[in-house]
């Protein structure tokens, strides 16, 4: 079986949910918080609470 030829005119077209824009954007602001957060110290990504170290 030959492939298909498709002009890109008329090539598939991939949808992005507005769930998926809000993740990503999620994704980039976290990427770049780490990013900043790097020239000045630790950032804290995490959602849980910050654990008291007793001892």
């Amino acid at each position: 079986m030959e492939p298909l030829d498709i002009p890109a005119e008329n090539a598939p077209v991939t949808l992005r949910s507005p769930a998926f824009d809000e993740a990503l954007e999620d994704v980039e602001d976290t990427l770049r918080a780490i990013e900043e957060g790097s020239r000045r110290g630790p950032v804290r990504t995490s959602l849980a609470p910050p654990r008291r170290i007793v001892g």
